[in-house]
């Protein structure tokens, strides 16, 4: 209740601003257009809900995203998009591996452990932080729908099948644990979105294959071997 009187403030004051922005009324920058202002907006209140969560990757990417559209009025243009997406990229995983666990210090929806020997599971998250525990021995499909949430998904040893993750990410960050006799494959279109991956050395064949596909708009996936 607390985070839905959070959200419903914030968005009225935005709309707020950003009519105000457009009669110039107010401490505001003249030079930015009606449509940059909105992206702000949404971008800094996923990131806000990043930082709510610890998802460290979702805070650093509003930082990327932000630099990204404002670099133009500081002069920056010179630092290239691809740049600071890989810079934040290589900070999520340096900071995953500093804080590997974030999301289980904070209060979270767990869903407990899918053991159900079902087949396809399906997964939905809007304004959360969800952690879902994938053990069905047969599981072939998960399909992830995911709207400004911190997700972690951790699939178990126990699965014998090689499953596809399906990913629909917006404004979200995604975690993926996997056990580390797993290859894991990424076939993911992305937009304003950044991929990390722990690195790890397995010396061995890998008894297993997780493929992840879908869409992703401003959002972080991070693939982390348990």
């Amino acid at each position: 209740m607390k985070h839905r009187w959070f959200w419903g403030i914030f968005f009225i004051f935005s709309a707020i601003f950003l009519i105000l922005n457009q009669l110039g009324i107010g401490i505001v920058l003249p030079q930015i257009g009606f449509w940059t202002i909105l992206l702000t907006v949404i971008i800094v209140a996923f990131g806000i809900k990043s930082l709510m969560y610890r998802s460290y990757t979702g805070f650093i990417f509003m930082v990327a995203f932000l630099f990204i559209i404002y670099a133009k009025y500081f002069g920056l243009e010179r630092i290239s998009s691809w740049s600071v997406l890989g810079a934040a990229v290589l900070l999520s995983i340096g900071v995953s591996f500093i804080f590997p666990h974030g999301y289980r210090k904070t209060g979270t929806n767990n869903r407990g452990i899918q053991n159900d020997d079902a087949t396809v599971v399906n997964i939905g998250s809007r304004y959360a932080n969800d952690i879902r525990y994938l053990d069905s021995e047969n599981l072939q499909n998960v399909n992830l729908s995911t709207s400004m949430s911190g997700v972690s998904l951790y699939f178990n040893q126990r699965i014998t099948s090689n499953p596809v993750l399906n990913v629909d990410a917006s404004m979200s960050s995604v975690k993926v644990y996997v056990p580390r006799d797993w290859n894991v494959i990424v076939d993911v279109d992305r937009f304003m979105s950044g991929i990390s991956r722990e690195d790890i050395f397995f010396d061995g064949e890998f008894n297993h294959q997780l493929t992840i596909k879908g869409n992703m708009s401003l959002s972080g996936l991070e693939i982390i071997y348990s």
